[in-house]
């Protein structure tokens, strides 16, 4: 990348890269190792989007780096940064899920943005956290209300009941958490 900084392709396989060398670091649970890969793929996908506005993949990347940065910091007791980063790839996919409301990828990366959040505002701040937790079902039960046969809609479905369910108990509402679980 060095002798060719303006290559569009190679500084997103660059921002790809680094985000999935954090991923494998966050998947061993090496927090601390990922936090410089999420930081290198945020500015690799920044400096690119600022190019490339109308790019959804680099945005989407851009949104998943921040989100999967932020639940790395909230894993190393930095929890005020941990919200301000998924504020970050919230404020990125809100308005691109707005403008392209049918756009699958961009429905996940949405979904799992607040389905992390409300991971990181855990214990921290139960009430964000179940609200987070009902954006996350919000947005699972959309997309398999716009395509029935949509097999990663229906696991995150599962996935965002189990989590409104936790969110709840959490909370102290327990018969809502009993409607979530069964």
């Amino acid at each position: 990348l060095a002798p060719l900084p303006a290559d569009a392709a190679l500084t997103r396989a660059v921002a790809r890269a680094r985000h999935d060398v954090g991923r494998n670091f966050t998947n061993t649970k090496r927090y601390a190792g990922s936090l410089e890969h999420f930081a290198g793929a945020i500015a690799a996908a920044d400096r690119l989007l600022q190019s490339r506005p109308d790019d959804l993949d680099t945005l989407a990347l851009l949104a998943d780096s921040h989100a999967q940065h932020g639940l790395a910091l909230s894993w190393e007791g930095r929890q005020p940064e941990a919200e301000a980063e998924m504020a970050r790839a919230a404020a990125l996919y809100e308005p691109a899920m707005r403008a392209h409301p049918d756009d699958v990828a961009l429905t996940a990366g949405l979904w799992s943005t607040y389905w992390l959040t409300s991971s990181v505002y855990e214990e921290q701040n139960d009430a964000r956290s179940h609200a987070f937790a009902m954006k996350a079902l919000d947005v699972a039960r959309g997309a398999l209300a716009r395509d029935p046969a949509n097999t990663r809609a229906r696991q995150q479905l599962a996935k965002a009941l189990s989590r409104a369910g936790q969110t709840s108990t959490n909370i102290n509402r327990k018969a809502e958490a009993v409607r979530y679980l069964v």
